[in-house]
């Protein structure tokens, strides 16, 4: 089952965030703790279709690069499909999907 969510609860077999290449220079993302020495050690930059599992307070967290803000519609769902399909996250029964943020300025 997939839950969409605005806000995480990360109470799903596994958590996929989506995260834009602004987002990530800009440190602008959840669980910045865990996610930073990730991104400080130039491991996931937030680049189209990139996949990054890491493992927070037990539970799995997938970053998902959406690319440069305003990336078309269908590479993001690309990059979404790429992730549900990974290995990482096949098998699991609950994923919760996390967009980026994506104000109007």
């Amino acid at each position: 089952m997939l839950t969409y969510r605005a806000k995480a609860l990360y109470d799903q077999a596994a958590t996929l965030i989506l995260l834009t290449e602004e987002q990530v220079k800009g440190k602008n993302y959840p669980l910045k703790s865990d996610i930073a020495p990730i991104v400080d050690n130039k491991q996931f930059s937030g680049e189209a279709g990139q996949i990054f599992p890491t493992v927070v307070k037990k539970k799995l967290v997938v970053l998902v690069g959406a690319g440069k803000k305003g990336t078309s519609l269908t590479k993001l769902r690309s990059s979404v499909r790429s992730a549900l399909l990974s290995s990482y996250v096949k098998k699991l029964s609950s994923v919760e999907l996390i967009p980026h943020e994506d104000k109007e300025e």
